[in-house]
């Protein structure tokens, strides 16, 4: 990997301020934990760092600096259950519990997978990537890698991240729909060269698809989890069919989805010990419900997470923090539909709860993705010991 290091120099900038071999250098020699905790914060220094834990292999994980300062003990108990020595990188998600968990991959995982995207989209030295999702999940993380691999110039905006393009170069970035839906109404959209736009995370409005078609845009959808460590199904370039990129095998089992490829994560690391990936016939189980017939297409989900912009919220996880706090008893917290993120996580609790308090409590203890964008009494038809509460509040969002 050190081969890496003498092409550094310019490959990324910050608001336009280009780092260097020696802001890489200085962050490896900061550096002394045996798995680095990175908290990212759109600037050069966090950017170094994960660039510095790439390229000497070092074992690391990037959290948002959304995440509340409490969780960073739960985080460490977590790294104390990391299988081995080799290098390895850790994202981290909500679990169904109050406790956080960290998908955990190899790091060579993290180089196969972008190579596996590289060959389906490839991107040259002389191209421009556009860092628009943070590296604190795997899409932004991949893009990251995506560019090293490629030696093509990444740029970061500390602020709105279309402010980083420029109408110089061919540009390629990776998009949930939200961001391309904001794109396509950005002036920018007819001065800027795209190469490729990925877009991830959840499915496309129809509308959307059609706005893309007219602005021939050169549209990539995907599909693809924090377990297998990002992209293995895409659209081709001729067509609206998907396809299983190279080393991917699918199959179904009762319409949920399972994949085989050799970039799975090797578990999960919780406060508890290490946790294996749900497996059958040697492929790994996704709580996704999908068809294959005409073509690859998500239908919904076994459990009751969803997609909020690109990150996957579990309303478990958001009830069990809310449910520390002793303003209430009993809660349930279900998806509602959001121009800007496609869905948000709202909340459900007694009538005469002090709902200025409970949102307090949640801004302290909860990221801003698992922040409910509301509270709200429980209709008087449900009751919360009702054990289809949860299915009959859905319903009124997603009939």
């Amino acid at each position: 990997m050190l081969d890496l290091l003498g092409s550094i120099d310019g490959l990324a900038d910050v608001d336009g301020v280009r780092i260097t071999k020696p802001d890489v250098l200085n962050a490896i020699h900061d550096m002394s934990a045996s798995c680095e905790v990175i908290v990212y914060s759109k600037d050069l220094t966090s950017l170094s760092q994960i660039l510095a834990c790439l390229i000497f292999r070092r074992s690391f994980v990037v959290l948002d600096s959304s995440w509340p300062t409490h969780y960073s003990e739960s985080f460490l108990n977590c790294l104390q259950h990391i299988p081995d020595s080799s290098p390895h990188v850790l994202i981290a998600t909500s679990g169904s519990t109050g406790q956080p968990k960290l998908v955990c991959h190899h790091m060579d995982s993290l180089f196969k997978s972008a190579n596996r995207s590289l060959s389906h989209s490839p991107i040259s030295s002389t191209d421009a990537v556009l860092l628009s999702l943070s590296p604190a999940a795997m899409g932004g993380l991949l893009t990251i890698v995506k560019a090293l691999v490629s030696g093509a110039r990444l740029s970061l905006c500390s602020g709105h991240w279309l402010d980083a393009l420029a109408p110089s170069g061919q540009w390629h970035l990776a998009v949930v729909p939200q961001q391309l839906a904001r794109l396509m109404l950005d002036v920018r959209l007819s001065t800027v060269s795209f190469k490729s736009v990925l877009v991830g995370g959840d499915s496309a409005p129809y509308l959307l698809k059609q706005q893309v078609e007219e602005a021939n845009l050169p549209v990539i959808y995907s599909y693809g989890a924090t377990e297998t460590c990002g992209q293995i199904v895409a659209t081709n370039r001729t067509s609206d069919d998907y396809e299983a990129l190279p080393g991917v095998q699918l199959d179904r089992l009762n319409q949920q989805l399972l994949i085989q490829t050799d970039t799975l994560a090797r578990g999960y690391l919780t406060s508890d010990g290490f946790l294996s990936l749900p497996m059958h016939n040697g492929f790994y189980v996704t709580q996704d419900l999908v068809e294959f017939s005409p073509t690859f297409k998500v239908i919904g989900r076994k459990d009751f997470q969803f997609q909020s912009g690109s990150q996957l919220v579990s309303p478990e996880f958001i009830e069990s923090e809310l449910l520390t706090s002793s303003l209430i008893s009993q809660v349930v917290v279900v998806p509602s539909p959001d121009d800007r993120f496609g869905w948000v996580p709202i909340a459900y609790v007694p009538d005469g709860t002090d709902i200025a308090l409970l949102k307090m409590h949640a801004d302290a203890h909860l990221p801003k993705h698992l922040r409910p964008a509301s509270f709200l009494p429980l209709p008087e038809s449900l009751s919360f010991d009702d054990p289809m509460c949860r299915r009959h509040l859905i319903g009124i969002y997603m009939p």
